[in-house]
């Protein structure tokens, strides 16, 4: 019936809405922890620059060390945010799991053709929210900070393509 299918519809259109705006949450935390780290690595490039004119006579010290002591600042409050990002992230990326997984999200965007960009477009959002992940998991060890648990991460992710390859099993 048509109220049915209106239904069904607006039930599908909230779910996106859902996961949109985890999404946007998510880019959210990856995106500050990245301007964070540019940042430091900007305050890292002045100070070297400065040594540099030391060196060759053009900077004074308490210029170099004033730099460097910026930089060292910098670098503790972006290894802070590096943390509370992880945790944020982890977070999300267990929201997006719980909307797409026990919402039966794929199988609603599969429906019975198999088809659907909007599925397709959620995968790549998943691969591109684990990436993000890793690429945090990996500024840890650059930090020469302790790493985080990714199990919880990677269970989620598995969760979602496992989703993901039901719902197309499913629909065939």
């Amino acid at each position: 019936s048509k109220k049915a299918v209106r239904m069904f519809a607006a039930s599908r259109a909230q779910a996106m809405m859902a996961l949109d705006s985890v999404w946007w949450k998510l880019r959210g935390e990856l995106d500050g922890y990245v301007d964070a780290a540019e940042e430091q690595v900007k305050a890292y490039q002045e100070a070297f620059e400065l040594l540099a004119g030391y060196r060759h006579c053009s900077a004074g010290f308490s210029q170099v060390k004033k730099s460097y002591s910026r930089a060292e600042s910098i670098r503790t409050i972006t290894h802070k945010k590096l943390r509370t990002t992880w945790s944020a992230a982890s977070n999300l990326i267990g929201e997006l799991g719980a909307l797409i997984v026990d919402g039966d999200v794929f199988t609603s965007l599969l429906g019975t053709e198999c088809n659907s960009e909007q599925a397709d477009q959620t995968v790549a959002q998943v691969k591109a929210a684990a990436a993000g992940m890793r690429m945090l998991q990996a500024r840890f060890a650059v930090g020469g900070l302790s790493p985080p648990n990714p199990a919880p991460v990677a269970e989620v992710v598995t969760k979602i393509q496992r989703a993901y390859q039901d719902a197309k099993a499913g629909c065939q």
